[in-house]
């Protein structure tokens, strides 16, 4: 069965970062944690990528959840940034995270199953001796975001 492919034109200030040892490195990152989006292809500055149908969490009515799936997507939240620290792929030195850059709950999808991370150019690779402050501060955006589970 031939998957449902989605096609991405990727930004004009992200493309010079898309070279081979990156699609490498999120390939590694996929086989880590599948809750990212899986590449099919790259092509002339445009991702063919699996499509994932669900809601993004911003948009999402947690009042017809269960107290069960409101922990599993926040637990899921958490978890797949925890990932991002966790993940030690074979091209990066101790210093360096790859890391989702513009993680907030428009780029996180809840299927009914899983909680998906969207928008995969927006993976760098970050030199811990460096500021982060931006990635940091999206997270947090989100994860005080996701107060709304249990208001």
């Amino acid at each position: 069965m031939k998957k449902n492919i989605y096609k991405k034109k990727v930004d004009n200030t992200r493309v010079s970062r898309i070279t081979n040892q990156w699609i490498n490195l999120y390939q590694e990152y996929y086989e880590f944690d599948n809750r990212v989006i899986e590449l099919i292809e790259y092509k002339n500055g445009t991702f063919y990528m699996e499509r994932v149908t669900g809601t993004a969490l911003r948009d999402l009515d947690y009042n017809t959840l269960s107290s069960d799936e409101k922990r599993f997507i926040f637990n899921e939240v958490v978890d797949i940034w925890t990932n991002h620290v966790n993940f030690k792929g074979s091209e990066l030195t101790p210093n360096e995270l790859f890391v989702h850059d513009d993680y907030h709950v428009g780029n996180l999808f809840y299927t009914g199953d899983s909680v998906r991370l969207l928008d995969p150019d927006s993976f760098w690779v970050y030199d811990l001796n460096n500021h982060i402050n931006g990635y940091i501060g999206k997270f947090l955006d989100s994860f005080i975001s996701m107060q709304k589970i249990w208001s």
